[in-house]
């Protein structure tokens, strides 16, 4: 997901042993940590799993990945882009 830095931030803040980096954001690998976003007043919780994206390194399973949301501009300053797997 690519979002306004601001809300990146904002989100990455809320996310415990979460760091911005020279490459967008980290999480831990195994963050149980619960996001969801809401449209249209119904919430869409982002699996743990989508955050964790890929392991920053690859030996170290238990360390930091990279977040799977990440600041951008895309469009307008205010959309954000939503993909779909």
């Amino acid at each position: 997901m690519i979002i306004p830095q601001a809300d990146a931030a904002a989100i990455h803040a809320a996310i415990p042993g979460a760091r911005a980096s020279g490459q967008g954001f980290t999480v831990p690998c195994d963050t149980t940590a619960k996001v969801a976003l809401s449209f249209g007043g119904k919430a869409f919780e982002i699996d743990p799993r989508d955050l964790a994206f890929l392991p920053v390194n690859v030996n170290a399973l238990d360390g930091d990945c990279q977040s799977g949301i990440a600041a951008g501009n895309i469009g307008a300053a205010t959309q954000w882009l939503v993909g779909d797997t």
